[in-house]
């Protein structure tokens, strides 16, 4: 199972890369929680697909390079980075942790480390931060 969850995580980065909500939705447990450093946790798939349908990017500008990833049982990590150009026209930088649970092959639970600071400042507020 670890090459499996290892290719299903390089798959679901990608999915976000490209912005491809059908791939996301397709492994995620109706109740998926993801909890993102300094946010209040995004409950259920709605929600979830939500939030990645407005990331504050441009179209087709996103790239996320997977540096690492460590599987343990039905546990996964990925390190990397992400690059855009925001809705305005600013580059963005940000090195990210994800940590995903998954269940039956879905994700369960997914936590997003990254510098929140330099997101609320890139990004004004960006649609994950929003009510926090």
């Amino acid at each position: 199972m670890k090459t499996a969850y290892r290719q299903l995580v390089i798959a679901i980065n990608q999915a976000f890369e490209k912005g491809d909500v059908e791939f996301l939705a397709a492994h995620l447990s109706e109740d998926v929680r993801w909890q993102i450093t300094g946010s209040k946790p995004i409950i259920g798939k709605t929600d979830f697909l939500k939030c990645c349908s407005e990331a504050p990017f441009k179209e087709g500008s996103v790239k996320i390079t997977v540096s690492n990833i460590l599987v343990d049982g039905d546990k996964a990590a990925a390190e990397g980075i992400i690059e855009a150009e925001t809705l305005i026209g600013d580059p963005y930088r940000q090195s990210f942790c994800d940590i995903y649970h998954f269940e039956d092959s879905l994700i369960k639970t997914m936590s997003s480390y990254l510098d929140t600071a330099y997101d609320r400042e890139t990004l004004s507020g960006g649609a994950i931060y929003k009510n926090n």
